[in-house]
């Protein structure tokens, strides 16, 4: 198991895994005993990984061999304590940035539930779940 916490400072979200640069799968750690009920001890060569709470990840089978692990994911910025410190955004993350607080904004101030979270969803990158038929904001 790998403490994420202790190796990624100021760690996250785990987004993406991948061994020798193939990517595995997430698996729910409550699901695995059924896939294999020794899955804590078998050996080979990894095709899952699991999280058990924020702080700890492992793979499934066990790995025999050493690899090169790619994490990908994101940290928390670091604390700002000084009047003339500015927060760090990658470019990247500025039209997600948006899209989320647009989002946000629209659920909690203009109770526009489908929209609100059609944007969070676009900022996120996932599908926007679709609100249920009579749902009060």
């Amino acid at each position: 198991m790998v403490d994420l916490a202790a190796l990624i400072p100021r760690f996250f979200a785990l987004t993406h895994v991948a061994l020798n640069g193939t990517p595995l799968a997430w698996a729910p750690y409550e699901s695995l005993r059924y896939r294999d009920p020794q899955w804590f001890q078998t050996p080979g060569t990894p095709t899952l990984y699991y999280r058990i709470g924020l702080r700890w990840m492992g793979l499934v089978p066990v790995p025999v061999a050493a690899g090169n692990l790619r994490l990908t994911g994101l940290v928390a910025p670091r604390a700002l304590v000084r009047e003339d410190q500015q927060l760090e955004v990658p470019d990247s993350y500025t039209n997600r940035l948006v899209a989320v607080s647009t989002g946000l904004v629209l659920l909690t101030r203009e109770h526009l539930v489908e929209e609100g979270l059609r944007h969070v969803a676009e900022g996120l990158g996932i599908s926007a779940p679709q609100a249920a038929a009579g749902a009060v904001a």
